[in-house]
């Protein structure tokens, strides 16, 4: 199948990699311009400057059985109906019986897909109303059957069940969730990676937020207490062990690190060829810089996807063809080693990790409909 035209994370790359100086927004998404100018430091305990515990790791290359293969796993979506994908571009997230729910970019909905791939339900339809939708941003898993919606059109946060029943919704308290990675992290509490421009959180990117009350619980993220403004998407996190979250920036350097509440436990730097440092690209004519584009982790593993130029980068420019502009780079690392155990590049562009060891994107069937599709990624040294 061919492949749709975006991702969440390729839609990311456009935006703040091809055009990072201007800053520009989506042009998909209505998200009001920053009224702030500069960054407003906090001066509460929670949002002070980072502790910094931990050196940095100079991660070892891979050096035997490195190359890795993905294997077919599932296929969501139908050619007519409620069950028909709609969208430019789509994530995936699962549920802990094998329910998938499907959030395209601009639809005002989530498709609910069964453990076999076989439509379930749509849930939502476009409008201002309890349960409604203007743009989900992100979306989280919370338990077995259960999600919330994070809408920064609308300002809210919606739970439903896996049928559609709306259990809450709840206005985010002063702030508007723009990010597009949100992760549970503990009862009512998620992770969620934003630019959030209040007095309080603004310079800080990965914030604690309790969705029963839709406000900001702690905010961290940054050593110095300084985070561009523009950059919601740029902060890509992970759940660490305990009560620690994994963040990576997507640009500049291949560094990942390991946080616990406002303090760096550990970080882990790659220096590698084809992920030079600094590298900065400004539009379809220049060769697009590398970019760390999602991260996953389970036991003592990250899985990392990144973005580098396909060779073939220079004739995008003429057909924005996004499979022409990037590959994929798929990278395990055993954290507690410092070591990466597998690496492989894929000439295909992938969407992101719809779970650790699970890959999707967005296809194009041969009649014009769309489907996602997932894979597993089995490294050659299990």
């Amino acid at each position: 199948m061919k492949r749709a035209n975006g991702s969440r994370h390729r839609w990311a790359a456009f935006r703040d990699g091809l055009h990072r100086r201007s800053r520009r927004f989506w042009a998909v998404v209505a998200i009001p311009l920053p009224l702030a100018v500069g960054v407003a430091l906090g001066t509460n305990a929670r949002t002070s400057a980072a502790q910094e515990s931990g050196g940095v790791v100079e991660l070892e290359p891979c050096r035997a059985s490195c190359s890795l293969s993905l294997v077919p796993e599932r296929e969501y979506g139908e050619d007519s109906g409620d069950g028909m994908i709609e969208a430019e571009s789509a994530s995936a997230w699962l549920d802990a019986s094998g329910r998938a729910y499907v959030v395209g970019q601009g639809a005002p909905y989530v498709w609910v897909f069964g453990a076999d791939a076989s439509f379930l339900t749509r849930i939502g339809r476009r409008g201002y109303g309890p349960g409604e939708f203007r743009s989900i941003g992100s979306l989280v898993v919370t338990a077995d059957g259960v999600f919330s919606a994070l809408d920064r059109g609308r300002g809210t946060i919606a739970t439903f069940d896996w049928t559609g029943q709306l259990l809450r919704e709840v206005r985010t308290d002063g702030w508007l969730p723009l990010g597009i990675e949100t992760l549970p992290f503990e009862g009512s509490l998620v992770l969620h990676a934003a630019e959030v421009q209040t007095p309080e959180q603004i310079g800080y990117p990965v914030h604690v937020v309790d969705l029963e009350s839709g406000t900001i619980q702690e905010s961290f993220g940054s050593r110095t207490g300084e985070y561009p403004l523009g950059s919601s998407l740029d902060r890509l996190i992970a759940r660490g062990p305990g009560r620690s979250v994994w963040t990576a920036a997507r640009f500049g350097t291949y560094e990942i690190e390991l946080w616990e509440s406002n303090t760096v436990v550990r970080a882990l730097r790659r220096d590698v060829e084809w992920f030079p440092e600094d590298q900065m690209s400004h539009g379809w004519e220049e060769r697009p810089a590398p970019m760390v584009a999602d991260i996953a982790s389970d036991d003592s593993l990250l899985w990392v996807m990144a973005f580098t130029s396909d060779d073939r980068w220079a004739e995008a420019a003429a057909t924005r063809d996004w499979d022409l502009f990037f590959d994929t780079r798929i990278e395990v690392i055993d954290w507690r080693l410092g070591r990466v155990v597998a690496s492989q590049r894929l000439v295909e562009s992938y969407d992101g990790w719809v779970a650790p060891r699970l890959i999707g994107y967005l296809a194009v069937t041969p009649t014009g409909s769309l489907r996602y599709r997932t894979y597993r990624v089995q490294p050659a040294f299990r």
